[in-house]
């Protein structure tokens, strides 16, 4: 039996598209008991698939989501999706650099509820 060549990148992408541990499995075409053991690299340990949601959230005023004929819906959210996400990162205002408070120090003085 030939050994498959798996990269740790590969997994990864393929976790970030929702497929299980068995998917994966079927994907390279190993085991179950060989992708057990593959998920005990240190770089693979405790990952887990990225669930796909039913939905997306959109901005108030985005156009109105049409499927086309030539386009799925899951496409077209996809579209407004990244494209909401660029519009709210570049119009996101700058952050204040927040300085620190000063530092009381302590004083030896019995608090005037314990008289």
């Amino acid at each position: 039996m030939e050994q498959v060549k798996i990269t740790i990148q590969g997994v990864k992408d393929c976790l970030n598209q929702g497929m299980s541990r068995e998917d994966i499995a079927e994907h390279y075409g190993i085991t179950m008991a060989d992708c057990k053991e593959l998920f005990k690299d240190e770089r693979l340990k405790g990952l887990k698939a990225k669930k796909k949601r039913g939905f997306v959230i959109v901005e108030e005023g985005a156009e109105d989501i049409q499927a086309g004929s030539d386009t799925t819906i899951g496409e077209d959210l996809t579209n407004v999706e990244e494209n909401s996400t660029a519009n709210v990162l570049g119009d996101a205002p700058e952050v204040e650099e927040v300085k620190e408070a000063p530092v009381m120090e302590e004083t030896k003085e019995t608090p005037s509820w314990n008289n």
